[in-house]
């Protein structure tokens, strides 16, 4: 029997996954969708799947339908970093600041755990805004260095 239920790999959800991020990238959006959701008829029941929907969604102009589809992402994966800061900008886009601002910060959240959990340290990372002030500061050094110099 060839049912890809049956593929031990779950080869089939990265297959149809594939599938519909080349027809996403096509402008294809309703095939796209259908690739994904015929994934969930298989009995897929994978968050990475609602959350390619979502953005296949969102790329076709229909924020509630990608809201829905992220949510249920997090249903299934209530870790999933990307289905997060997407909901995030979802929300953003449809004007509901406080819910932006609250789940963009779960996203970071979650991103910083799993780069804590991936055993790469946090100490020492800059923020870019922190990085700039340390060139600028840098830079000023520097003239007043060659200043002092040649008085």
């Amino acid at each position: 029997m060839n049912d890809d239920r049956l593929r031990p790999d779950g080869s089939f959800v990265r297959e149809a996954i594939d599938r519909a991020d080349a027809l996403r990238r096509a402008g294809k959006f309703d095939a796209a969708a259908e690739a994904l959701l015929g994934a969930l008829a298989k009995g897929a029941a994978a968050a990475e799947i609602h959350y390619h929907l979502g953005n296949v969604r969102v790329d076709a102009g229909d924020l509630a339908a990608a809201e829905a589809s992220y949510r249920m992402a997090l249903s299934l994966d209530p870790n999933h970093v990307n289905a997060t800061h997407n909901l995030a900008v979802v929300c953003k886009r449809q004007g509901r600041v406080a819910e932006f601002v609250r789940t963009y910060k779960r996203a970071r959240r979650l991103a910083d755990r799993r780069v804590r959990s991936n055993g790469a340290s946090t100490v020492g990372r800059r923020r870019p805004r922190a990085r700039s002030i340390g060139i600028a500061i840098g830079i000023a050094v520097l003239v007043f260095v060659a200043w002092m110099l040649t008085r």
